[in-house]
């Protein structure tokens, strides 16, 4: 299931429980659609893409640009160990970088500058690895939601696509210099959401898997998200093995801005990490008391 449904699941699971000590029969008040009428429609997507679509092209543009294959994440790149034959299993933290106030202040000073949070967490990411290694372009995959109807708003399943994106940091390493490059990012993003990455790869003729995904949630207006706080709700997930890839799950909460992560398993991976958060952290705290606008 997608992280969505993860949260979805937590108030399904109390609705169930709080049903059954406190009424007879659980109230069917909703109607919920189907991840198998879902599996119709992305089948139906699939058909529809052909070697002229521009998603096909956005794609061949953006692996061909990393030598036909997926961009690792530049702050550990020079360290990767991919010639080892079997994946070791990967290291994984999670950790506050905006308290609900800075957060809220970080979004209002997005708007003010006329952009969305989603951009501007995006620029604040390129910023963090072009003031901790000098290279100015972030380039990741990014997860993006595929519940077309309303009606899937509430479903299980997995509601996932991949999309590619790019953004340029400033010279002078600010957030606002590079917002418009993370807008644009998103908006060219946005074309490719409902194209299954996987017809694409097959008509590609590529087998690569992404190396450095950023997916950015908002979960503060799912079911019950007010209470996630105080009942301790976690969205979890298994153990992966890789010696390449890192992922940044940034999650916007009733208790602020999170972000959990993966990589590898090394004592350098450990430290760059380490590193590159605290950058980030640095990063946002100043974008949330200043004026980005300014």
């Amino acid at each position: 299931m997608d992280a969505y449904s993860q949260v979805i699941a937590i108030s399904e699971l109390r609705s169930l429980y709080d049903a059954i000590l406190d009424t007879p029969g659980v109230p069917d008040d909703k109607t919920y659609g189907s991840y198998v009428d879902f599996g119709i429609i992305e089948k139906q997507a699939c058909d529809a893409i052909t070697e002229q679509h521009p998603a096909v092209s956005a794609w061949d543009t953006f692996l061909t640009e990393h030598n036909n294959a997926f961009p690792t994440f530049t702050p550990i790149s020079g360290m990767l160990n991919t010639s080892t034959a079997e994946p070791t299993r990967q290291a994984s933290k999670s950790q506050w970088l905006l308290n609900p106030e800075e957060a809220t202040a970080f979004n209002t000073a997005c708007r003010a500058a006329g952009f969305s949070t989603q951009a501007g967490i995006l620029a604040a990411l390129a910023v963090a690895q072009s003031r901790l290694t000098g290279e100015g372009t972030l380039s990741s995959v990014m997860p993006v939601h595929t519940r077309v109807h309303e009606s899937f708003a509430e479903s299980m399943g997995w509601f996932v696509n991949i999309v590619p994106v790019t953004v340029q940091a400033a010279h002078d390493n600010d957030v606002l210099g590079a917002l418009t490059s993370a807008t644009a990012a998103l908006a060219a993003s946005k074309k490719l959401a409902l194209a299954p990455f996987a017809k694409v790869a097959q008509i590609l003729k590529t087998t690569q898997t992404p190396k450095f995904v950023v997916s950015y949630v908002d979960i503060r207006y799912l079911p019950e998200a007010d209470q996630m706080p105080a009942i301790s709700g976690r969205a979890l997930r298994s153990n992966t093995y890789s010696n390449d890839e890192v992922y940044f799950w940034i999650n916007r909460t009733p208790r602020g801005l999170n972000v959990s992560t993966r990589y590898p398993d090394t004592e350098e991976a450990h430290t760059l990490i380490e590193q590159f958060l605290t950058e980030l952290t640095a990063v946002f705290a100043a974008a949330s008391t200043t004026s980005i606008a300014a």
